[in-house]
């Protein structure tokens, strides 16, 4: 699977009895199994373990979430599926607003702020904040650097 970026193997992990998350980059040695690796009857299907462990991160409680792309970055962002309720609305102006849930808002901040000021969190406020507190860090990090 390829995501942010990064190619990731889904394999049953012999080791730990479960489905694991083996980033390519990471894997130094391979070793072949000659035994036969027989798989639980009750495994959940991989679909459901991306869901569970990529994207958006979940959890019990979300919130509305509604990021606003300027035109410059919507066509790219308007083919994305950033979590499986999600609605997108383009603007006459080219703009995309997305709407969809989020229950934890730490990936979602970075993945926001790796579209600069091409993007606004319109709603949930407590968003918003969390955006504006990483700019206010970012900010004291870089003030101390010259213009040229």
């Amino acid at each position: 699977m390829h995501y942010m970026g990064s190619w990731h193997l889904l394999a049953w992990c012999t080791h730990r009895q479960e489905i694991r998350d083996f980033a390519l980059a990471r894997i130094r040695t391979i070793t072949p199994a000659f035994e036969t690796i027989r798989l639980p009857a009750d495994l959940p299907p991989i679909k459901e373990y991306t869901r569970r462990h990529f994207g958006i991160m979940q959890g019990n409680e979300t919130l509305a979430v509604a990021p606003h792309f300027s035109p410059k970055v919507s066509p790219w962002l308007a083919e994305q599926i950033w979590r499986p309720q999600q609605k997108a609305t383009k603007d006459p102006d080219g703009s995309l607003l997305l709407s969809f849930p989020a229950a934890d808002f730490r990936k979602l901040v970075k993945i926001i702020l790796s579209h600069g000021a091409e993007v606004q969190v319109i709603e949930p406020q407590e968003l918003r904040n969390l955006v504006r507190q990483e700019i206010e860090r970012m900010t004291k990090i870089y003030s101390h650097y010259d213009i040229a």
